[in-house]
C-alpha cells in the first residue's frame, strides 16, 4: 500500500467516525480524572474488548492466524492476565494469571472475571476514601487501560484476518457488560 492510499484510507476512517460522536452526548459531570476513567476510558475499552471478543467465531478463536503470535484466545488471554496483574495488586489480593488460553466460552469467561475486578478498582480509584495513594492507582490503571486498548487493536486484525467484519464500536455508553450481553 502506498502512501497516499494509506492517507486517504486513514482520513476516511477518521471522517467515517465523526458523525457517530457527534450524536453522541458527552457527560457534563466529569469533574475529575476519575470521572473521565471510569465514565469513559474504561467503559470503552471494555465494551469495544468485549464486543470484539464475541464477534470471533469459537471454530477460529483457537486457530493460529500468524504464526509468532499465537491465536486470538492467546491475545485475549493475555489481555486478561495483564489486567488480573495490575488490579490484584491495587486491591491487595494475589495474583491470578494464566487463565485459559483455548476454548471461547472459556477465555470469555476469564475475561469478565478479570473485568470484574477491574471494575471494583475502577469504581476505587474513583472515590478518595477508598484509595490511599490515589496517583500510584491512577497510573496503575490508565496503563492498564492502554494496554487493553492496544491489544484490543491486535484483535481487530485477528478478526480481519479470519474474514471476520470487525463490530462498529460505539463510545460513551457505559459499562454495558455490568447489565448487557454475557456471552
Amino acid at each position: 500500500m502506498n502512501h497516499r492510499t494509506l492517507l486517504i484510507w486513514a482520513v476516511s476512517a477518521v471522517l467515517s467516525a465523526i458523525p457517530a460522536l457527534a450524536q453522541t452526548p458527552r457527560p457534563e459531570t466529569w469533574d475529575s480524572v476519575s470521572d473521565v476513567i471510569r465514565e469513559h476510558q474504561w467503559p470503552d475499552a471494555i465494551n469495544s474488548l468485549l464486543e470484539i471478543t464475541r464477534a470471533m467465531p469459537a471454530d477460529r478463536f483457537d486457530e493460529t492466524l500468524v504464526e509468532p503470535l499465537g491465536t486470538f484466545g492467546d491475545v485475549v488471554t493475555h489481555i486478561a492476565n495483564i489486567q488480573f496483574i495490575f488490579c490484584d495488586q491495587l486491591l491487595g489480593n494475589p495474583t491470578r494469571g494464566d487463565g485459559p488460553t483455548r476454548g471461547k466460552e472459556a477465555v470469555y469467561q476469564n475475561l469478565l472475571t478479570a473485568v470484574r475486578t477491574c471494575d471494583e478498582v475502577i469504581d476505587r480509584v474513583a472515590d478518595p476514601d477508598l484509595v490511599e495513594d490515589r496517583a500510584k492507582a491512577a497510573d496503575t490503571t490508565l496503563t492498564m487501560i492502554g494496554h487493553t486498548i492496544r491489544e484490543t487493536g491486535r484483535l481487530v486484525t485477528y478478526l480481519r484476518l479470519a474474514g471476520v467484519e470487525p463490530p462498529e464500536l460505539v463510545f460513551f455508553r457505559g459499562p454495558t457488560w455490568r447489565t448487557g450481553p454475557k456471552g
